[in-house]
């Protein structure tokens, strides 16, 4: 049994067996897992979107009334999110379309940004200059083969 809650494990069933067979979630948040997804397919359908794809505004629009509801935590929108991409990326098998992918626009301030964010968490300085380096190796690659 996936879960207590006969209603959880009635939830999305195949996508909760698929969650604990690859081992990408912990049996008990499975549920949590497929209530998201559940909750996202209701909400693409009310807004008219399509749902056998990943649709980034949608997704975007669901992430931003999730995030404006003072019943939800500041974690689940996070756990939302992950589900939702387990759910088109994995369990699917879809692929992000290059339509749907942000433009590289500014790559220093990205670069600034990952600093910023390393010195935030006291990570090491070595460990930022790792980093460092392999983003701008990540963005050499991607701006080669735009």
């Amino acid at each position: 049994m996936i879960n207590s809650d006969k209603k959880g494990s009635e939830r999305l069933p195949e996508f909760q067996k698929y969650l604990i067979d690859k081992k990408l979630v912990a049996e008990n948040k499975t549920s949590y897992f497929a209530y998201w997804v559940s909750r996202y397919l209701t909400y693409a359908m009310r807004q008219k979107a399509p749902v056998d794809d990943y649709h980034e505004p949608v997704v975007a629009a669901f992430m931003d009334e999730l995030r404006a509801d003072e019943h939800i935590k500041e974690w689940q929108p996070r756990q939302a999110d992950d589900a939702l991409r387990l759910y088109y990326f994995h369990y699917l098998g879809k692929s992000k379309s290059a339509a749907n992918a942000p433009a590289l626009k500014n790559v220093q301030a990205a670069l600034e940004e990952v600093s910023r964010i390393i010195r935030l968490k006291h990570y090491s300085y070595s460990t930022e200059r790792t980093y460092i380096q392999w983003a701008e190796r990540f963005f050499c690659l991607c701006c080669r083969n735009r």
